[in-house]
């Protein structure tokens, strides 16, 4: 665990991707290491693509080994976590120096991914599934055929009890 002086000044960011909120803190040094929930970033983020996702942010805004990163991250799997960071590291550059807003948008690391995943559907375990629209469509369409169906013979008949032609019987 490392401890950090609680008077010193930072730049602060939120990041968000999925269900996980980063809380990213950027003090002003000479190139301290990565803190998440206590832990260097190594140590919280095994893969190697992780990591190189957290420090993409610096990596486009050239401002690698600048900054000590003190990050709260709760929420999420690893890669949203991860994302996450990014995400809070880049608002968090951005505050530092608005200039660097225009690549880091460029790159991405700005605007937060809404994509989250789908809620699943409620529908009873048993019994038949949903009808869909497409089997909506084709019954009507069979009720329909019956009705003209109907509606043809009902003609006829009334064209045979008048005396007309069913052949010049106007329809509506």
């Amino acid at each position: 665990m490392v401890q950090i002086e609680a008077n010193q000044q930072y730049y602060y960011g939120t990041g968000k991707r999925k269900t996980a909120i980063a809380r990213v803190r950027l003090y002003l040094d000479d190139g301290g290491p990565i803190i998440v929930n206590g832990k260097p970033m190594d140590e919280y983020f095994g893969w190697t693509t992780w990591q190189r996702v957290i420090n993409d942010a610096f990596r486009v805004s050239d401002t690698a080994n600048r900054f000590r990163v003190v990050v709260k991250v709760e929420g999420g799997g690893v890669n949203g976590q991860a994302e996450a960071i990014r995400h809070g590291i880049a608002r968090a550059l951005v505050v530092y120096d608005a200039n660097l807003k225009v690549g880091l948008r460029r790159a991405g690391f700005i605007t937060r991914d809404a994509r989250i995943k789908e809620s699943k559907k409620i529908r009873p375990k048993t019994g038949p599934p949903r009808t869909t629209v497409h089997q909506a469509l084709k019954s009507i369409h069979r009720r329909d055929r019956r009705e003209r169906r109907d509606f043809s013979i009902i003609l006829c008949a009334l064209c045979v009890l008048s005396g007309k032609s069913f052949l010049n019987a106007q329809v509506l």
